[in-house]
């Protein structure tokens, strides 16, 4: 719940005071980061760039340190950036930009704390990137860094991350409240080598070789897919579907599918967008789908190979197994026993995240 009061608090500060979020975060013991989290909830606003100049001119802004201590640290003792910005108890960023300001030469950049090693440039692991990225993995450039992340309440998606990217560099995780979803998530995060430059653009194009396109499809299925398993008047349906709101990728993979013998549908529906209550706002969402029992046992016989989702591998392989048989009561328990295995694991990650994120935010809120 929302306190009043917090939000005054913030607010005063920001605006009435002209603290930054870091000065904020300061006086209340949270980060930077929280801050602006909890100022975007609750509707304060930021400044423009005329009012935090206007704000820096009335501090009159003292330098927290001399060149001679920051040359004596810096050069002298050869710290690190971030040795010496906890040394004079300042933020690192403080600390470059005085190094800046008082022209000392940097140095050149030092080994990250955890290893990144280079891309492998195997393409059939990079149009299976591609195909995470194209749906839930995010990846951004930070500094010499480029750093992937995803949010998620599968344990095996977070297995998955683990898996693909941890060969690469350290993998982390914390946990998230999702507002719109009114419950918890971890985000998942992983910094890599510069080599991993390919995932920044969202892809929009597909890989013409049929090997590096189904593993691009594995990738793009792991995140965005479905297999599903059920009954249809006492007959056993198997449907493959992705749901995204990349119609335009949808509609290359449809044709690419049809170039390669199977018969795939793409529907579209409108649904209310839950993420912004205020508004009459709707989003559409596109469906590629793919019902006819023998084109989907086709695929994911191809999917097999390259997939790396625990759930949907153990989804794949029980169509596989049950594809000879055709009433429903055959293979109903060990299919309601698969759903109710991952609703439970789904469960399990959604109450430790729930714990973890309570544990870290104790007496904050």
């Amino acid at each position: 719940m929302v306190s009043k009061d917090d939000s005054e608090i913030l607010r005063n500060l920001y605006w009435s005071e002209g603290k930054s979020l870091a000065e904020i975060g300061k006086v209340l013991h949270l980060s930077k980061q929280a801050i602006w989290y909890r100022m975007k909830n609750y509707g304060i606003a930021r400044r423009n760039i005329s009012e935090a100049t206007s704000i820096a001119e009335r501090k009159k802004v003292v330098p927290p340190v001399t060149y001679g201590v920051l040359s004596q640290l810096y050069v002298n003792e050869n710290m690190s950036t971030r040795e010496t910005a906890k040394r004079l108890g300042i933020s690192k960023t403080t600390v470059m930009r005085w190094i800046k300001r008082y022209e000392i030469p940097m140095r050149k950049y030092k080994n990250p704390k955890y290893p990144r090693k280079p891309f492998s440039n195997n393409e059939i692991e990079k149009a299976y990137m591609l195909g995470l990225r194209a749906g839930d993995i995010h990846a951004r450039n930070i500094c010499r860094t480029v750093a992937v992340s995803t949010g998620t309440t599968h344990p095996s998606m977070i297995k998955l991350f683990y898996k693909i990217y941890g060969k690469y560099g350290h993998c982390n995780k914390i946990s998230c409240k999702n507002k719109s979803m009114n419950n918890y998530c971890w985000m998942v995060y992983c910094y890599l080598d510069r080599s991993f430059d390919f995932l920044i653009p969202k892809p929009s194009r597909l890989p013409k070789r049929n090997d590096l396109f189904y593993s691009f499809l594995a990738g793009y299925v792991d995140a965005e897919g479905s297999w599903v398993i059920q009954g249809k008047n006492g007959r056993i349906c198997f449907v493959f579907e992705i749901g995204s709101r990349d119609s335009e990728l949808l509609k290359r993979i449809k044709g690419k599918l049809e170039e390669n013998g199977f018969h795939p549908s793409l529907t579209s529906i409108i649904k209310e967008d839950d993420r912004d209550c205020s508004n009459d706002t709707t989003e559409k969402i596109c469906i590629l789908s793919l019902t006819r029992r023998e084109e989907v046992i086709s695929l994911a016989k191809r999917i097999l190979e390259y997939s790396q989702h625990k759930e949907k591998l153990a989804k794949i392989k029980l169509m596989l197994k049950t594809k000879d048989k055709k009433h429903w009561s055959e293979v109903k328990d060990e299919v309601e026993g698969l759903r109710k295995q991952i609703k439970k694991d789904v469960k399990g990650c959604i109450k430790q995240a729930e714990e973890d994120y309570k544990r870290r935010h104790k007496g904050l809120s």
